[in-house]
């Protein structure tokens, strides 16, 4: 009996170094098995490449240009890869390619999401020192006069000066931005947003149960939040049109 539960301890803990073991490999990976090429003859022959290469063509990267997205479809298990997934083997077979202008692995890029900052301590909001009625004003001492606080980002002098963000453009790379959000909505540029794992030209955020996707939103406001609308703050460019990317899934 003693031996069969001390065997079954034994396979626990390989599985659990197993599962550890697993997870520290997957940290070192940087790559994935994703490639971007630039092939000046176009979508067919991008096509035709994807089958000399065993590579998966999945879709146009930027429209109306040719950067084209494939999947290495692993047939070859002889092939090596480095332990950071990139595959040096086949991105130097692609390069010696004429028809292909460029070409590179896709790395994983980790986004860590930062929480909003409140006002500095050393300065409490003053209700004198507000210009606008957006109720959030006050606390945005870093965009007061310098002679209020003692310090500040000159963004006062550069509104007086005419500089609010008309006719300027901005887009939010991020978790997507609310449209409708009531202190974007008047800026709001639908031309300027897009969804790139959607396929679609809406930026709105995906909502779940932690609320995680604010971020894109928040930095919108920091941008572009309409001004002297008694909502919320004032955006940097007040003046500014406003779009979103939306990038995570």
């Amino acid at each position: 009996m003693l031996i069969v539960v001390t065997r079954h301890i034994i396979v626990a803990i390989e599985l659990i170094l197993f599962i550890i073991v697993s997870f520290a490999k997957l940290e070192h990976l940087k790559y994935t098995n994703e490639f971007v090429l630039h092939i000046n003859e176009g979508e067919q022959t991008a096509r035709s490449l994807a089958e000399k290469y065993d590579l998966k063509f999945e879709r146009q990267a930027i429209p109306h240009q040719n950067y084209f997205v494939f999947r290495h479809i692993i047939k070859n298990h002889r092939r090596k890869r480095s332990l950071d997934g990139s595959d040096v083997e086949l991105i130097g077979e692609i390069k010696q390619d004429p028809l292909v202008d460029w070409v590179e692995q896709q790395q994983v890029k980790k986004r860590v999401k930062r929480n909003a900052m409140h006002y500095h301590p050393m300065y409490s909001p003053s209700s004198s020192s507000s210009k606008f009625n957006d109720p959030e004003w006050d606390k945005q001492w870093y965009m007061h006069d310098e002679s209020e606080h003692g310090r500040a980002m000159n963004i006062s002098g550069a509104w007086r000066l005419g500089f609010t963000g008309k006719n300027v453009v901005v887009t939010i790379l991020d978790d997507g931005i609310e449209k409708d959000h009531p202190d974007l909505i008047q800026n709001y540029e639908p031309q300027a947003s897009t969804d790139i794992n959607g396929y679609d030209d809406d930026p709105q955020p995906r909502y779940d149960p932690t609320n995680e996707n604010k971020h894109g939103t928040r930095c919108a406001g920091e941008v572009a939040a309409a001004a002297n609308n008694n909502i919320c703050s004032v955006g940097v460019a007040y003046n500014a049109r406003i779009g979103g990317t939306k990038n995570n899934h």
